[in-house]
């Protein structure tokens, strides 16, 4: 009974994944590649003695974070490493790093390795299609190809899934045959009174759906968004409405002097980074990102500085004076002592 498990980890903290084996029996930990690149889904081979997996780039920022397979590889006992079919590297400047960057070009995923050792079996992502390949070559007619890994069958057959369907391929006449498979079920589900709207009514109506209340240093005032408008109200009194645009704002808070609040909004196309001067409510973009949506934004504790995140989960700051932005690693921390300070 095999007692090893494969499986790419970024245990070793060099920011990229790696191939590494856990003996079940005895706990050790083995590590087997450690490229600069990312390397993961791994599959034995049948014997045991090699592992295919795929190395490719990593292509996006923060919690967005993903990964373009380029090449298919394999790594044995030894640790030597052997490339088995590979795209074509993309220029530099086309990899990117903002939202979606890379996320269209071609990608390979799931290496499988035949009962024999000698062929190996991925999906292939390009121009919209996923494929399965074995050997460079393209298996069965499916265009959909569900980035899972293929099981080998005997005579030289191949199960998988794609087009919706479970398939076999016969790789000696690439002849596709769909598995039948059906499922009965029964969903209960339970009568309910339809609630009727009234979207004709003039009468007053208690707002629902208050967000994002911010508190102002001095604890007087908070500021927060209803109706699509960002309202400022004194601790008791009534709120008075700060916009009456039609565009999507959120995320407002107060700068540490509680003159201004910055907040989110689309008026631009995408969610930038406003701050708005109380005294005159006038409103002026900090940010110049375009394609970008940008969040949740928190001024420095003096005021010079707003750190906010993308749309991708990445932390960014952005200068009040220039609008000049870069990476905020460690923007979180002053955010969150400002938000607890106050």
């Amino acid at each position: 009974m095999e007692t090893r498990v494969v499986f790419a980890s970024d245990r070793a903290f060099k920011g990229n994944y790696d191939i590494w084996v856990a003996d079940i029996i005895t706990g050790k930990l083995t590590q087997k590649t450690s490229g600069p690149e990312e390397e993961y889904e791994p599959a034995w081979s049948p014997d045991g003695t090699k592992i295919a997996f795929v190395s490719g780039m990593g292509i996006a920022r923060g919690h967005g974070a993903s990964v373009s397979g380029l090449d298919v590889k394999t790594v044995d006992e030894a640790g030597t490493i052997a490339p088995l079919f590979s795209l074509p590297k993309p220029p530099a400047e086309d990899r990117g790093s903002g939202p979606g960057a890379g996320t269209a070009g071609p990608h390979l995923d799931s290496p499988s390795v035949s009962p024999d050792g000698k062929g190996v079996a991925y999906t292939l992502t390009v121009g919209g299609k996923s494929e399965l390949m074995v050997g460079g070559k393209k298996v069965g007619s499916a265009e959909d190809v569900f980035p899972f890994y293929a099981s080998w069958l005997p005579g030289n057959k191949i199960l998988y899934t794609g087009d919706g369907k479970i398939l076999i391929t016969d790789l000696i006449n690439n002849e596709s045959t769909a598995v039948p498979f059906s499922a009965t079920f029964e969903i209960n589900r339970p009568g309910y009174k339809h609630r009727i709207y009234d979207f004709d009514s003039t009468a007053p109506k208690q707002v629902k759906g208050i967000m994002h209340p911010a508190l102002s240093p001095d604890g007087k005032q908070v500021v927060f968004e209803a109706l699509n408008q960002l309202w400022l109200m004194d601790i008791g009194g009534k709120p008075q409405a700060l916009t009456s645009d039609s565009f999507y704002k959120e995320f407002p808070s107060f700068s540490r002097d509680g003159k201004s609040i910055v907040y989110s909004s689309d008026k631009g196309g995408f969610e930038a980074i406003y701050v708005m001067d109380l005294a005159n409510k006038a409103s002026r973009r900090i940010t110049s990102q375009s394609e970008a949506a940008e969040l949740a934004p928190s001024f420095s504790p003096d005021g010079t500085q707003i750190a906010y995140h993308d749309q991708d989960g990445a932390t960014l700051v952005a200068d009040v004076a220039t609008g000049q932005t870069k990476e905020g690693r460690e923007g979180g921390l002053w955010t969150l002592a400002a938000q607890l300070a106050s």
